[in-house]
């Protein structure tokens, strides 16, 4: 019994260690098929600013082409290279760069160029240099958000039962009389209820609120529109039960 032990082991081990040498034994053959690139000058763009911690905590930052109120955040994907970005008049050397003060209503080039030792065994016409220019647009107002408007659709945990929430963060705000002058407004997310946010992080396609009054059992959750501009996750938790709710809808 123990021998079997013994040869049962050795054969997960042996099958693990195939695993992890995920190429096989092509890639003695043929290294080039193991995920090799050449140079690129691939990078992120994400949005930040001096939000509450508390509040970015609920915050995923994504890549994108837009930013509203915040800086932004370059982020160069390839590792162990020499980084040269052209931002405006400056010229910056980091993997990771940080930026704010563009002007609003333009879309601002934004250059990285990449130099690093290529593998030209398998990319024998990579010369180690890569360029690549994106544009930056900084809005003027939050109603360049593409979160707003109407969403009909359901919580995942009632599809049959479909209704409509409405998000609105663009000046003239609608107003609920006895509560301040909030920029955010949802209406029926809680069913028949509508709700102004005292905090509230709103971004080209992502939004994180906070009601804070004592409104639709005080909801606080996080809105993502997906890349295709229509469909909407709305994920929140009421106090004080604090149970998790998620919307689904489409755009009206």
């Amino acid at each position: 019994m123990n021998n079997m032990k013994i040869i049962n082991f050795l054969v997960s081990i042996s099958v693990l260690i195939f695993i992890l040498n995920s190429c096989g034994k092509e890639s003695v053959e043929n290294p080039c098929e193991c995920g090799q690139k050449p140079v690129s000058a691939k990078f992120t763009i994400t949005e930040t600013r001096g939000w509450p911690d508390w509040l970015i905590a609920d915050f995923e930052p994504y890549n994108t082409d837009t930013i509203m109120f915040g800086s932004a955040v370059f982020t160069a994907l390839e590792e162990d290279a020499t980084y040269t970005w052209l931002i405006g008049i400056e010229t910056l050397q980091d993997k990771v760069v940080e930026r704010s003060g563009f002007p609003e209503g333009q879309a601002v080039p934004i250059t990285l160029i990449i130099e690093k030792t290529p593998d030209n065994d398998c990319f024998p016409n990579d010369d180690g240099r890569d360029t690549l220019t994106r544009y930056l647009y900084q809005t003027e107002s939050r109603c360049e958000s593409l979160i707003q408007g109407e969403y009909h659709g359901a919580l995942i945990s009632n599809p049959q039962d479909t209704f409509t929430v409405l998000i609105d963060n663009c000046p003239p705000y609608p107003q609920i009389p006895g509560f301040p002058n909030w920029p955010l407004y949802i209406k029926n997310l809680e069913r028949d209820c509508e709700f102004i946010c005292e905090e509230s992080i709103v971004s080209h396609r992502q939004i994180v609120f906070f009601s804070g009054a004592d409104q639709c059992e005080r909801p606080r959750g996080q809105i993502k529109l997906s890349d295709n501009n229509s469909d909407l996750t709305i994920k929140y938790r009421n106090s004080p039960e604090n149970i998790e709710y998620t919307f689904k809808g489409t755009k009206k």
